[in-house]
């Protein structure tokens, strides 16, 4: 395992270097954030593009994080950080009695899904013939580059017209293998008619543990075994590793499949076209019966917003993934997004019409909008719809790209819109907020406890992907927290700073931080988790 120095966290957003929070009067998590962007020689401008802000808050914040440190420039800045971060990485392990804790501050763990794609022309016998191949191969890879990077997914090229899609690196979501399978679907519908080369798809995950300077992955494993599949895939047909499978939340595979399993070197599974619904999920739901009623109100012309609030989020896709189904099968045809993060660069909007973009061929259909506001009304025009939207805070990412304007005009379309809102803190439940026509606004929404099926309430074979992207996206410095605030010989904010060598005013900034993510609460000074079953899940993710 490579040392890392300072840059990015493990989950893509960038992290300070491993101590830089201690510094000697405590830095707010932005200020935070902002030391380590700085450590990567980056401007204001672009500081202020990477978050977000405007220039003058990012000139407001260095000013402040100088003053703390007591530096007059970025060059001091970064060297008084990191002195001041080995000194405490040593009095740290010391405190400690064992060598982990450095580890612990400089690397995280999540969980990445590689999608391999390997086109599959048909035999040529002419130049002509090539060069046509050749046409529909860059076609190909265009198509599967954009729908990528609208999903936050990394890209490579690989030789021969191929690409590897990388789906929680650089950036972790929670919901990174249904968001590999959802890719996968698009693509494997390319057909002959779409003058594009026939491909074939295999998908494969793996945890893995990233340094914090890290942007390369280095889970090579999960590329190989995607690259098998693929290798044993048809033309329009996914195949899925077992462990991709059970997190996306994939059935059992057909019979009709057992032939083509049989080949396979290591054990997967079939990427079915679309995913299956039966009255039986909605059963394991508790029958969804207010589906009924959104339904009636969107056919009278009347939109309806439902956010899904869910701990763990994993539990809350499944729904959103039972909800959209329902509404499918009562004569509502779903268009599935996936939220890219704000903190991936470039226009939100951009990201998601390219999603809208496959939608709608899905459908038989061509988008003609242009800009993402119309697209809620050229779904509508068609008839009644449900459009289902994934991500931990997917609800205030799409409101936000939308916009007001947008979204009072949705309040007369035909639409029911499905969306996560799973950012928020509370105790481990999952419930819909039935919101009515207009989602902001709505003191008086009805909320729903929904009760969730055993088999959702676990992630699969032990691993907890939601909470790798929320350690993930906290700075090094809470991570170390939260280690060892999962660990019942810590019980308190002091007995926690002694033992990193961190003040307590910079460990009470820390839980505040993880306070912020709902991974914990603070009562009288002693950081609480939710429940055991994430302090345990935390503590097995950063042992």
């Amino acid at each position: 395992m490579r040392r890392a120095g300072r840059g990015a966290a493990g989950g893509g957003r960038t992290a300070p270097p491993a101590g830089a929070a201690s510094a000697p009067a405590a830095l707010s998590a932005r200020q935070d954030q902002i030391l380590g962007l700085i450590a990567q020689g980056r401007s204001n401008k672009e500081i202020a593009h990477y978050l977000g802000l405007s220039t003058g808050t990012v000139k407001q914040h260095v000013y402040a994080l100088f003053r703390k440190l007591g530096v007059r420039n970025r060059t001091m800045a970064v060297v008084h950080a990191g002195a001041a971060a080995a000194a405490r990485a040593a009095a740290g392990a010391a405190a400690h009695g064992d060598g982990g804790l450095p580890d612990a501050l400089r690397y995280a763990r999540r969980l990445v899904t590689a999608a391999v794609l390997e086109p599959r022309p048909p035999l040529v016998e002419s130049s002509a013939q090539a060069a046509r191949a050749e046409r529909s191969i860059a076609r190909l890879r265009a198509r599967a580059e954009r729908l990528a990077h609208g999903m936050d997914a990394g890209v490579e090229a690989l030789p021969g017209g191929g690409i590897a899609a990388w789906f929680g690196q650089p950036l972790a979501h929670g919901d990174d293998a249904a968001r590999a399978v959802s890719f996968a679907r698009a693509m494997a519908s390319n057909g002959p008619q779409d003058d594009a080369a026939p491909c074939a798809i295999g998908i494969g995950s793996v945890p893995e543990v990233v340094g914090d300077g890290e942007r390369s992955s280095l889970a090579l494993r999960a590329f190989r075994i995607a690259t098998l599949l693929a290798s044993f895939a048809e033309p329009g047909t996914a195949l899925a590793s077992e462990l991709t499978a059970e997190l996306a939340g994939e059935g059992e595979t057909a019979p009709a499949d057992a032939a083509l399993l049989a080949r396979l070197p290591l054990a997967a599974r079939v990427v079915e076209r679309a995913p299956r619904f039966t009255a039986s999920v909605a059963e394991q739901w508790g029958g969804l019966p207010f589906v009924a009623e959104l339904e009636a109100a969107a056919r009278r012309g009347r939109a309806q917003w439902l956010a899904v609030q869910s701990w763990p989020p994993e539990a809350g896709t499944r729904l959103i993934e039972a909800l959209g189904a329902c509404l499918a099968a009562r004569g509502m045809p779903e268009y599935r997004l996936w939220m890219p993060s704000p903190s991936a660069g470039g226009p939100v909007a951009d990201r998601i019409m390219g999603q809208l973009r496959e939608e709608f061929r899905r459908h038989g259909r061509a988008l003609q909008a242009r800009r993402l506001e119309e697209v809620p009304g050229e779904i509508a025009a068609a008839g009644p719809a449900s459009v289902t939207v994934y991500g931990l805070d997917a609800m205030r990412v799409l409101t936000k790209a939308l916009g007001d304007e947008a979204l009072a005009r949705m309040r007369g379309l035909a639409l029911v819109v499905v969306a996560g809102s799973m950012q928020l803190t509370g105790a481990p439940q999952t419930v819909v907020r039935l919101l009515g026509a207009h989602p902001l606004g709505s003191p008086f929404a009805r909320v729903l406890t929904m009760r969730v099926p055993p088999g959702e309430r676990r992630g699969a074979s032990g691993i907890r992907p939601d909470l790798q992207a929320l350690l993930d996206a906290v700075s090094a410095g809470a991570r170390a927290v939260a280690r060892l605030a999962s660990d019942p010989r810590y019980p308190d904010v002091q007995a926690i700073a002694g033992a990193l060598g961190f003040s307590a005013e910079a460990v009470l900034g820390h839980c505040r931080e993880l306070e912020a993510t709902g991974l914990l609460s603070l009562a009288g000074g002693r950081p609480r988790f939710r429940d055991g079953e994430t302090a345990a899940a935390v503590r097995a993710s950063l042992a």
